[in-house]
């Protein structure tokens, strides 16, 4: 079921796993623009839990529908720089990755200083 609630809501989801993926996916439901970043090598690990039906999984079918898709390295200064830029224009920011993100040079600060008002 999709609604047009959230139309104009841009979110940008570093997300994986269970709980921040359905967050978006209830978002996205409700219409917000959802961009949800996988990384490049193993993508989201979702893709590979559990079994599959026709070839894709379930879960991964569930938590991904109405988003829109993109792989991006964030752990490399490119990719880092990517996500600054597509955060300008997000209105949230969906994040579960952990420690993960401070190891790559993602924290609050680097928000502030990279993303204009």
């Amino acid at each position: 079921m999709k609604t047009d609630a959230l139309t104009g809501l841009k979110v940008v989801e570093c997300a994986t796993v269970i709980a921040a993926p359905l967050c978006g996916r209830l978002l996205a439901d409700f219409g917000a623009e959802v961009l949800h970043i996988e990384t490049p090598i193993k993508g989201d690990h979702l893709r590979n839990f559990g079994f599959e039906v026709d070839g894709i999984n379930p879960w991964w079918k569930t938590y991904a529908r109405n988003k829109k898709l993109i792989t991006l390295n964030i752990s490399k200064e490119k990719g880092r720089n990517i996500l600054f830029k597509l955060l300008e224009d997000a209105d949230v920011l969906l994040e579960f990755f952990g420690r993960r993100l401070g190891d790559w040079g993602i924290d609050i600060q680097s928000f502030k200083k990279n993303i204009q008002d």
